[in-house]
């Protein structure tokens, strides 16, 4: 496309634009394809689509699997989807895979409404119809990464795998340094060097002070079932690391065994990595938030 450096240029894994381009659809519309989205419940669906509802509802277009059989899953995926201010397509399989019908489905929805960018909300294994896409007409395609992708990198057949969709794709984001390094380990050093840091957001205008957590926290630490227990306040490592910055002492008769063993461990962590009073890794989702923190991690390349 005239204007437009293609891959493998000198110009970014965005084409020297920056992942908003690709996300926000500032140029080009863009197809999320995706097994993990609302209403099923879970932090991939919970993650994908707040960062759809950010960018230009104009721009994009959701592919994703039905969320469970029957009709009560029917009528809460059609009212959920009747609710969002983008367009929804629903695959009536509960699990959407790179099979030949979801691929072809996948370019006939890239080519009937216009998309040139695709977005994998989870690179294993729907990366795997990148090649496909990109034949269609796809000229920028992006994968997201977030737990299970570290595991695929530790087993040799799915290790293959996801070198395939490091290749063919244009780049491939990261929670964190924790699965970016043994994700990065499984590509080749061209698909490593494009990874660009895409972390979740904290939505400030739902978490903030007074939003109801002193309420929360009297609770669970009220009676001895609970045990005083306080939650952990981060995982500060991304998924696939649940790092706490913060262990609160269970109480009275559960200084020993598993559970003391647990504790203590839960308590020397953060102290060992030098965190005990501080949390990494979560960003705001407004006034720049994820998406900006992206842009500025490509901008330091």
């Amino acid at each position: 496309m005239p204007g437009v450096p293609e891959r493998g240029e000198d110009a970014g894994p965005f084409g020297g634009r920056g992942p908003l381009w690709v996300l926000s659809g500032a140029m080009h519309k863009t197809l999320i394809v995706t097994n993990d989205f609302p209403p099923r419940p879970g932090g991939i669906q919970a993650f994908l689509h707040n960062m759809a509802l950010r960018l230009d509802p104009e721009q994009i277009v959701v592919y994703a699997s039905t969320w469970k059989r029957g009709r009560e899953g029917a009528e809460a995926t059609a009212a959920f989807d009747a609710e969002q201010p983008f367009q929804v397509v629903r695959d009536p399989t509960t699990m959407l895979l790179p099979t030949p019908r979801v691929t072809r489905r996948a370019v006939s929805l890239l080519r009937e409404h216009g998309c040139t960018s695709v977005w994998f909300g989870a690179a294993g294994p729907l990366g795997l119809m990148a090649p496909a896409l990109r034949k269609a007409g796809a000229t920028r395609l992006v994968a997201t990464t977030h737990g299970h992708e570290a595991g695929w990198a530790q087993l040799p057949a799915s290790r293959q795998l996801l070198r395939r969709i490091g290749e063919s794709t244009d780049t491939i984001t990261y929670l964190g340094e924790y699965t970016r390094s043994r994700i990065a380990a499984a590509l080749t050093p061209a698909a490593a060097g494009r990874m660009v840091q895409l972390p979740p957001g904290v939505d400030e205008k739902t978490f903030h002070p007074g939003s109801g957590g002193d309420v929360v926290r009297a609770r669970l630490a009220d009676g001895p079932a609970r045990g005083g227990l306080r939650l952990p306040a981060c995982a500060a490592q991304g998924a696939g690391h649940a790092d706490p910055c913060h262990a609160g002492d269970p109480g009275a008769g559960a200084g020993g065994g598993a559970a003391g063993g647990r504790r203590r461990a839960l308590r020397e962590r953060p102290a060992q990595a030098g965190r005990r009073d501080r949390c990494r890794g979560l960003r705001p989702l407004h006034g720049g938030g994820a998406v900006g923190g992206a842009a500025r991690a490509l901008r330091r390349r």
